[in-house]
């Protein structure tokens, strides 16, 4: 019985101290990024994000939600929304060029959401405010 109280109770932390992720069921089976074309002169890269993790902050007496994207980057613009950042790299040779076309994207808006504002970077044994 111990045993299973004991798990239960680090269930529950881990959803409290690591947020809940959200999942988008229609990318559930897809590859974040995956080259769906590539010959001379023409590469198309498919972006399929599969769900993200929310987890609220508290600050100030408001509630914040913070979206996260494990082992992504984050944007760094102090103020802005505090959201994952998604990239990847793609070759180009020296002789290339590059152009960008979106030739299809979904949305969703999702309300009653404050996200958490970006903070400013961390100097390394800085203290926390």
């Amino acid at each position: 019985m111990k045993k299973i109280s004991i798990l239960v109770i680090l269930g529950l932390l881990s959803f409290v101290l690591f947020g809940n992720w959200v999942s988008i069921e229609s990318n559930t089976e897809k590859e974040m990024f995956q080259t769906s074309f590539s010959e001379f002169g023409l590469t198309e890269v498919e972006f399929s994000l599969d769900g993200y993790v929310v987890e609220n902050n508290e600050e100030n007496g408001k509630t914040y939600q913070r979206i996260s994207y494990a082992n992504e980057g984050e944007f760094i613009d102090v103020g802005k929304p505090d959201l994952p950042l998604f990239s990847r790299l793609v070759a180009i040779p020296n002789q290339g060029e590059v152009s960008v076309e979106v030739t299809n994207f979904d949305k969703e808006i999702i309300s009653d959401i404050t996200i958490y504002p970006r903070q400013p970077l961390k100097i390394d044994g800085e203290l926390n405010n």
